[in-house]
């Protein structure tokens, strides 16, 4: 009786390490084709302000050599590769719980140029992988212009993608359990 109370428990637990470990691999092949300087140029025709963060000779090069690090962790800490719909709020989307109350599919396709829908944004790893980053790279610029400095290291920067008007120390904390381990 025992061994198939196990059986069965086995059934319903390797689906989901299966599908986490998929969709991490995922997640990781997009993050390593995505293109940064795309993802600026989209972010800046938005907002020249915005633009000149972004552009800054002091923050484009940490930017750059680090996204894929802050991706990868910034979609660990929302779903651990596993959830594509948010547990807690239900306009969480995809395994970056993109908001769609505040990402609505228009607001993105009128800020960065991406056409999209809700159901891409919950599905195709692609589509969220592109909105992520941009809108990082977006919360980032913003957190600076508002605060009037620089996040302290990339565990910070990372968490910018939560919100853009503070960094929340109990995400800095699940972030910095993975950005500084992963390699990119």
């Amino acid at each position: 009786m025992k061994r198939i109370i196990l059986l069965t428990v086995l059934l319903f637990i390797i689906p989901g390490i299966s599908q986490a470990k998929s969709s991490k691999e995922l997640i990781v092949k997009e993050i390593e084709n995505i293109n940064f300087q795309s993802a600026v140029k989209d972010v800046c025709q938005i907002n020249k302000e915005v633009c000149r963060v972004l552009t800054d000779k002091q923050i484009y090069p940490y930017l750059k050599k680090h996204y894929k690090k802050a991706l990868y962790s910034i979609a660990f800490s929302e779903s651990s590769f596993k959830y594509k719909y948010g547990t807690i709020d239900k306009n969480d989307r995809g395994y970056f719980q993109i908001n769609t109350r505040t990402w609505s599919p228009e607001k993105i396709k009128r800020m960065f140029g991406i056409r999209t829908t809700i159901w891409s944004l919950t599905h195709n790893v692609k589509v969220q992988t592109k909105v992520a980053l941009r809108i990082w790279l977006y919360n980032t610029a913003i957190y600076i212009l508002s605060k009037r400095k620089f996040p302290r290291n990339l565990a910070q920067y990372a968490c910018l993608y939560h919100n853009p008007n503070y960094i929340s120390k109990t995400y800095e904390r699940k972030v910095k359990k993975v950005v500084y381990k992963v390699k990119f």
